[in-house]
């Protein structure tokens, strides 16, 4: 594992323009969607942190993913899994200390 790459992905699990039933759902099922996701993109460890974020005002549910030793292309993908699977606009990805949104 070559353990200088290092990413971090920063998303919601919540969205606005869905509807009541569909982010209660999401609620509940966050942890299982994520551990899916990334087996799907062969990633296979992780850390996992759930907080609270701050959205144009509003608080809204904030999710990080650690991982470390993954290469570019595989962050990029999953990023664009993990925006898919909660239907978000973008996903924030840090590679390396650079930011950027995936979407």
């Amino acid at each position: 594992m070559d353990n200088k790459n290092i990413a971090r992905l920063y998303f919601s699990n919540k969205q606005a323009r869905d509807n009541l039933f569909i982010n209660a759902i999401r609620s509940l099922t966050w942890r299982v969607t994520i551990a899916k996701t990334l087996n799907a993109c062969g990633v296979e460890y992780g850390t996992i942190t759930a907080g609270q974020g701050l959205y144009k005002g509003g608080n809204e549910p904030s999710i990080q993913i650690f991982i470390l030793g993954i290469k570019k292309q595989t962050a990029i993908k999953l990023s664009q899994a993990i925006r898919k699977a909660f239907n978000q606009d973008s996903v924030m990805l840090e590679y390396n200390g650079n930011f950027s949104f995936i979407g």
